[in-house]
């Protein structure tokens, strides 16, 4: 026999002992795996619950801030496009003046003499004034209607003068001559300080695509025979007994729209405009799909291989679009689009994802 602590061990009462250690430790062992369990069980409840909790922030957030940019950037291109479209109504109409005082001429000319006219003059740059051009070898007094068409010289003035986005118009004979009304007769004058009278009339792109279609037209983005500046031209032929006898005209510098469309480029947004043709004409971006570019290097979105973009400009032409998600030069952007129905383009308005996506990872 043994004595542990006063307590006598051997035989039967070993055998006890024995067993009421085990089941001790049984005891111990069982709390210990159940307290782990449920330790485990609680920390993957809370880990799922945390998960769920900003899965459900994460739906919710982008969900509201979707239907805030459907709703806000729905209609702020709409209001993009009626100024844009305001603005190109505006020289549509004022193109359409000239062709009907120019058709007018024609049919009253015997009711008007002969008007004055003169090559450009660089001491006159910055002053509103009417230069005569013409093409290489042609003598201006033998065209047959530049004294008629020269009568329009003061209500091109006066139409230059007292627009806000017009850079010049002007009137074109069918025989090689043009009156430029503007303020940079400067810009005639070549590096030797030779003023350049002779101007290549009929091979520019606008009467080329007047004298096609036969019709009022815009131009793609082109640079300005003179300034280099990119702009586009309106024009519309001058038609008596079915025959082309001149085109009239205006041209928008780049300059002009491209203030309006940087003004309206914040907190990662920005506004393009695309033509009938699917060409972007004016952006604030320099790179990329949705950079403007000259009409003979332009890509026509709607037949880009990004499928879901071509789709997108080809709806945003003839209708207001709902907001858009399309991936496009490794980003993905919301868009909205609206048409500006007087001249067949459209204005779209494009977001940065990644930037709406920043309310909710400061909630997270």
């Amino acid at each position: 026999m043994k004595y542990l602590f006063g307590i006598k061990i051997g035989g039967l009462q070993q055998k006890i002992f024995t067993l009421m250690i085990i089941f001790m430790l049984a005891l111990i062992a069982v709390f210990v795996a159940v307290s782990m369990f449920q330790q485990n069980n609680l920390t993957g409840v809370v880990t799922q619950a945390n998960e769920d909790q900003q899965q459900s922030i994460t739906d919710i957030s982008e969900e509201t801030m979707r239907q805030v940019l459907s709703s806000s950037m729905t209609k702020s291109t709409a209001l993009h496009a009626y100024i844009a479209d305001d603005l190109f109504n505006d020289v549509r109409e004022d193109v359409l003046t000239l062709q009907t005082f120019a058709k007018e001429l024609y049919l009253r000319k015997n009711d008007f003499p002969n008007h004055s006219y003169a090559p450009p003059d660089p001491k006159k740059n910055g002053k509103p004034t009417v230069q005569l051009l013409h093409e290489e070898g042609m003598n201006p007094d033998d065209s047959y209607s530049l004294g008629l068409l020269a009568n329009m010289s003061e209500i091109m003035l006066s139409m230059f003068v007292n627009s806000d986005h017009l850079n010049s118009c002007f009137v074109a004979t069918a025989d090689g001559c043009i009156l430029f009304a503007n303020d940079r007769s400067g810009a005639y004058v070549d590096e030797n300080g030779v003023v350049c009278e002779t101007f290549a009339v009929r091979s520019r792109p606008w009467y080329k695509q007047v004298e096609a279609e036969d019709k009022l037209i815009f131009t793609g983005v082109e640079l300005d025979a003179f300034t280099d500046i990119p702009g586009l031209v309106c024009a519309a032929p001058v038609n008596i007994d079915g025959e082309l006898v001149a085109v009239v005209g205006a041209d928008v510098f780049l300059t002009a729209m491209d203030d309006y469309i940087q003004k309206s480029t914040n907190y990662g947004g920005f506004l393009f405009v695309v033509n009938e043709k699917g060409h972007v004409l004016f952006s604030s971006q320099s790179e990329g799909s949705f950079k403007p570019d000259l009409a003979e290097n332009a890509q026509d979105l709607r037949e880009s291989e990004n499928t879901a973009l071509a789709q997108f400009v080809t709806d945003a032409l003839s209708e207001k679009t709902d907001l858009t998600l399309i991936e496009a030069d490794g980003k993905e952007y919301y868009m909205t689009g609206a048409p500006l129905p007087s001249v067949g383009w459209a204005a779209v308005s494009v977001m940065d994802k990644a930037i709406t996506h920043q309310p909710t990872e400061q909630m997270l």
